[in-house]
């Protein structure tokens, strides 16, 4: 809030839209060539070590690129701007996240709704021609492109489809299978998780089981016939229904504080839209662009773990940092010249902190994860050559050991880690990954 303003719109959406498209050429490059830059437990991930992670942020980043290619601007830019949505679509439908995917067709419908109810919309967005192209570019390059098989092995080992618009109607077809929602599946794994957090919310509905605790209280609230599936169950892939259960009333009282902030946005980014005024339309549009950021990532979260990716976090602080704005809260403002200079020397050494311990996380998490994936294929697919098998894990073992030295905490993948090396007979080691957890 300190820092933003309302013209800021437009650089901030071209930074986001800019920054998921390089995402999305590393996530396409990992689908269809194995690019193994950034390793991924669930391919392709991009930068994000999982593809519903990478998928989740795409989603909620989605009404931005539709506005970079709706906006106003010239044919060229437009052509751009078309080509850069159909890789970023391309890119999501590569992963074949359910949630995800219904959110952006969610975040399509309302981006045209906006559209539709500007009052202004030649002096905002696209008409004729230039927009006929825009729209078109997107549909032929995913055409083109959506057919082209994986050479990804981990992926082809699925049998979820070999190409991106193959596995797109696989998984949109799933949803309609009974098969999908038995008991030890994905889903009915889900759904005891779910069961379980509003049993957590039953038991401790005013303070919680404590910031952090669900996945220790997990197997009280749990069935015993599945003591042997949820270990497995790390989080609850339910945001709201996890930090309810976590934060008690502090929770409802936030969450009920952004459904307000939320509807209030909504309905002013209406009204503004609809006025005689450009600027007005104008600021509207941007308003609802944010509050449809919000409530995608909302979508998501009902059956997956948005929160859980830093830059997620960082995209719903700044969406709810502009709705403030644009509803009128604004920090006190100074004249003293000296104190201007304070905040902006902080943020340098913050910088400069932050880029460092992003430089150290990336090679913990890459390094743990090449080591992680060596042991979930040992595990998976035994090797009968003993002496190979043998070398692999001992470049495992060295893997998670310089990783966990950079940093002692992998989160899930740790114990995921120590249950690969259980199976491979590795007790000693299972010893040694439990005693840092």
């Amino acid at each position: 809030i300190n820092s933003l303003k309302k013209a800021a719109f437009h650089e901030i959406a071209s930074v986001i839209h800019w920054c998921i498209i390089a995402l999305s050429i590393v996530a396409l490059f990992q689908f269809w060539f194995d690019l193994s830059w950034f390793p991924a437990a669930a391919a392709p991930g991009s930068t994000f070590g999982n593809r519903n992670f990478f998928a989740e942020f795409i989603a909620a980043s989605i009404p931005f690129s539709l506005w970079m290619l709706l906006r106003k601007q010239s044919f060229i830019s437009t052509l751009w701007s078309s080509i850069s949505v159909g890789i970023i679509i391309l890119a999501l439908m590569s992963t074949g996240a359910r949630a995800a995917l219904i959110a952006t067709m969610v975040g399509i419908g309302a981006t045209a709704a906006i559209y539709s109810v500007n009052r202004h919309r030649a002096t905002v967005f696209n008409t004729g021609s230039t927009l006929i192209v825009g729209l078109v570019t997107p549909i032929v390059l995913i055409g083109a492109l959506g057919w082209i098989p994986s050479l990804n092995e981990s992926i082809l080992d699925e049998h979820r489809g070999n190409s991106a618009i193959e596995r797109t109607i696989n998984r949109l077809n799933s949803l309609s299978k009974d098969v999908t929602y038995e008991d030890g599946s994905s889903f009915g794994i889900r759904m005891v998780a779910w069961e379980a957090s509003i049993k957590m919310i039953q038991a401790h509905p005013f303070i919680g089981v404590g910031a952090g605790a669900w996945n220790a209280n997990l197997p009280v609230y749990t069935p015993s016939i599945y003591d042997t599936d949820i270990e497995y169950v790390w989080h609850a892939h339910n945001e709201p229904l996890q930090f309810i259960a976590e934060y008690g009333v502090i929770a409802w009282v936030a969450l009920f504080a952004l459904l307000y902030l939320l509807t209030s946005a909504a309905g002013q980014a209406y009204v503004k839209m609809r006025k005689h005024d450009t600027e007005a339309v104008s600021e509207g549009t941007h308003q609802g662009i944010f509050t449809l950021s919000i409530t995608l990532m909302g979508i998501t979260s009902l059956s997956g773990l948005p929160l859980h990716a830093p830059a997620a976090n960082y995209l719903l602080a700044l969406s709810i940092a502009m709705l403030l704005i644009f509803h009128g809260i604004r920090p006190p403002i100074t004249n003293a010249k000296a104190l201007k200079f304070i905040p902006i020397a902080a943020s340098i050494v913050v910088l400069i902190f932050s880029i460092a311990i992003s430089v150290q996380a990336f090679r913990a998490d890459s390094i743990f994860l090449r080591g992680y994936n060596i042991l979930a294929a040992l595990a998976k697919h035994p090797n009968p050559d003993k002496i190979h098998s043998s070398q692999l894990k001992n470049i495992a073992l060295s893997n998670l050991k310089t990783s966990l030295e950079i940093y002692p905490d992998q989160g899930n993948f740790t114990g995921g880690a120590a249950n690969y090396l259980g199976e491979l007979g590795e007790h000693e080691n299972v010893i040694w990954i439990n005693d840092l957890m």
